[in-house]
C-alpha cells in the first residue's frame, strides 16, 4: 500500500470515526442545551413577575435539582426543578394557583380530615403534581414561595431583602432567618443554637459550635457555593464579627451576581448527564450549556 492510499485510509477512519461521534455522542448532548435554554427563561420570568431575585432562584434550582426539571428524590415525594415535595406543592397550588392562571387545579384541592390538603380525583391531583416537571410552572411557585419569605423577612427586618438573605429563609425558615439577621450586629458571639433551637435541632453538624455571626458566615459560604462563583463574594460582602450597621449594608451587585449565576447552570448540566457518561460528553455538553445560557444572557442585556 502506497503512502497516498494510507493517508486516503487514515482520513477516511477519521472521517467515519467523527460521524459516529457525532451521531452517538454531540448529537443527544446537544439536546440539553433546549432544556437549559427554557429552565433559565422560566427562572427569568418567575424573577420578573415577583420580584424575588433572579440569581437566587437559579441558584436554588441548580443546588436542588441540578437544573433539571424531570430531577425525582428517591427517598421523598420531591420533584422537579426546586424539589417540592407532594404536601407542599398542594399547598402552593392551592394558594397561589388561581393568581397565575391554575384555577382550575387550586379548586380542586381541599382541605382533609387528617388537617392537609386532598384531591378527590387521582387523575387529577397526578396531573397537578406532574406540573412540578413544568420549569414555567415550578419556577413561579418557587418564586411566589421566596416572595413570602422576602414580606416576611422585610417587615420584621425593615429594609430590603437581599438575595443571601432569602438562602437564610430557606435553610433556617423565614422566622428563624429574621432573628439570625435582627442579632448578628448586636450578639455576633452569642451561641445560634440557642438563640434558634428547633433550627439547631433538625442541622446538628451545623450549628455545632457557632456563634451568631459565625453561622452567618458558614451560611452565606453555602449560598457562595451554590452559586460557584468568586465573584459573590465580592458583591455580597461578608459581615465583619461586629457589624456595627447591618441594616445600612449596601444592596448586593446584581449584575455581578447574574454573571456568576452562570457557573451552577453550567454544573447543574453537567452533573445532571448520566453517571456512565465518558469525559467528553460532559466536556460537549459544558461547551453546549455554556453557549445556551450566554445566549440567554446576552438577549436579556439586549432587550
Amino acid at each position: 500500500m502506497t503512502n497516498r492510499m494510507r493517508l486516503a485510509a487514515r482520513v477516511l477512519v477519521a472521517i467515519a470515526v467523527a460521524v459516529v461521534f457525532n451521531a452517538c455522542y454531540l448529537m443527544p448532548v446537544a439536546a440539553a442545551a433546549p432544556v437549559q435554554t427554557r429552565v433559565v427563561s422560566a427562572v427569568r420570568a418567575a424573577a420578573n413577575a415577583t420580584g424575588v431575585p433572579f440569581e437566587y432562584l437559579l441558584a436554588q434550582a441548580s443546588q436542588e435539582s441540578g437544573l433539571n426539571p424531570a430531577a425525582r428524590n428517591r427517598r421523598s415525594s420531591a420533584a422537579g426543578l426546586f424539589q417540592f415535595t407532594a404536601a407542599t406543592w398542594l399547598e402552593m397550588i392551592h394558594r397561589h394557583g388561581a393568581a397565575i392562571g391554575l384555577g382550575r387545579y387550586a379548586r380542586v384541592i381541599v382541605p382533609g380530615t387528617d388537617g392537609g390538603l386532598r384531591v378527590a380525583d387521582r387523575k387529577m391531583r397526578k396531573a397537578i403534581l406532574n406540573l412540578r416537571h413544568d420549569p414555567t410552572v415550578s419556577a413561579r411557585i418557587a418564586a411566589e414561595y421566596a416572595r413570602g419569605n422576602q414580606k416576611f423577612l422585610q417587615s420584621r427586618l425593615g429594609r430590603p431583602v437581599s438575595a443571601v438573605d432569602l438562602y437564610l429563609a430557606h435553610f433556617l425558615g423565614a422566622g428563624g432567618a429574621a432573628n439570625l439577621l435582627k442579632n448578628v450586629a448586636s450578639l455576633p458571639h452569642h451561641s445560634a443554637s440557642r438563640l434558634l433551637p428547633v433550627a439547631a435541632r433538625a442541622n446538628p453538624a451545623v450549628f455545632r459550635a457557632h456563634s451568631i455571626a459565625s453561622l452567618y458566615r458558614a451560611v452565606q459560604a453555602r449560598y457562595v457555593k451554590a452559586l460557584g462563583a468568586t465573584v459573590v463574594a465580592a458583591a455580597q460582602p461578608q459581615p465583619p464579627v461586629d457589624p456595627p450597621h447591618m441594616h445600612q449594608r449596601p444592596a448586593p451587585d446584581v449584575g455581578a451576581l447574574v454573571t456568576a449565576a452562570m457557573v451552577p447552570s453550567i454544573h447543574g448540566a453537567v452533573m445532571a448527564a448520566p453517571v456512565g457518561e465518558r469525559p467528553v460528553e460532559r466536556f460537549a455538553l459544558v461547551l453546549i450549556s455554556a453557549a445556551s445560557y450566554g445566549a440567554e444572557r446576552y438577549g436579556m442585556n439586549s432587550s
